[in-house]
């Protein structure tokens, strides 16, 4: 018996999410790259092309700094922070929608509103304060600083800088890459953590791991989406690296990763899986009577 239909269709959201937010900053860091270019235009360089180490060419180096902060204060960036808003709600739609269908005794618990609330702030204040100071801002300049006291060659800065902030064909720049990693947590984390709030609400005991997989996923992401379902006597083990009786890595997991909060977190960062509840009934009754005769069998 395969999972329900619509149990996908919450991680194919946030990863349809996360990739249309990331799409909408493409424009912004180009024009980060093109305005710090311009600047760096100004540096002087000797004979060779290499950048002296002078107080004019010091000063620059705040004038960067302060050319991205300006652009990640335009209207441009914020409106596209402001889509933060659209997308918990589409979260929020697809979730209602799947628990609806799946549990006759669904009612959304008045708590999620209040909890969707803090969870978009939270996010907006990742994309728009220290986090992406340090990311972006910070670390662009340092690269600029630091070829600046090693008196490196000019076009060797260009080039880092370039790939740093646009990237390349196998790596997306600084600022959409970050922007995506937390669009990404945040929204499974959210969406982990309401499959929590409706698990405990309702009592749930079984859950569908749902999810695709990529080239660097996880060992333990791997046992789990093959698994596909998993008791929730079975998380606590699953968290200290042990799933049907056989050691699994759990390498990238958050440290303080247990059973309360295995929903939430899943197998870290950046993971792209869910832990969905599901009706005793869509679990194959081959799966839940080997569960019972394990369990059973423990037990004695």
């Amino acid at each position: 018996m395969p999972l329900p239909k619509n149990i996908n269709d919450l991680t194919d959201a946030i990863e349809s999410s996360v990739d249309d937010y990331g799409s909408g900053l493409d424009a912004i860091q180009k024009a980060i790259y093109q305005k710090v270019m311009v600047l760096l235009k100004d540096l002087t360089t000797d004979a060779e092309g290499n950048i002296k180490t002078t107080v004019s060419n010091y000063k620059i180096i705040t004038k960067v700094k302060n050319i991205i902060k300006k652009e990640l204060n335009s209207d441009a960036y914020i409106k596209q922070v402001s889509k933060v808003d659209d997308h918990y709600a589409n979260i929020k739609d697809i979730q209602d929608s799947y628990f609806t269908s799946m549990f006759d005794d669904y009612t959304a618990p008045a708590v999620l509103a209040e909890f969707q609330k803090q969870a978009i702030n939270d996010t907006i204040e990742s994309l728009t304060g220290s986090g992406i100071n340090e990311i972006l801002v910070n670390k662009a300049t340092d690269i600029v600083g630091d070829n600046i006291r090693s008196g490196r060659n000019f076009t060797d800065m260009t080039d880092e800088l370039e790939e740093f902030i646009l990237g390349n064909d196998k790596v997306d720049g600084k600022l959409i890459y970050y922007s995506k990693q937390i669009m990404n947590d945040s929204l499974s984390q959210y969406a982990g953590n309401y499959s929590k709030i409706i698990t405990d609400d309702l009592d749930l005991q079984w859950f569908g791991y749902v999810g695709g997989l990529v080239r660097d996923s996880r060992q333990m992401c791997r046992v789990l989406v093959a698994k596909k379902y998993i008791h929730i006597s079975e998380i606590k083990g699953i968290c200290r690296g042990e799933v049907d009786g056989k050691e699994v890595s759990t390498a990238g997991m958050i440290p303080g990763t247990d059973e309360n909060n295995f929903q939430e977190l899943r197998c870290g960062f950046n993971c792209g899986h869910q832990a969905i509840p599901l009706p005793k009934e869509s679990v194959p009754q081959d799966i839940r009577d080997k569960f019972e005769e394990e369990t059973d069998n423990t037990e004695e």
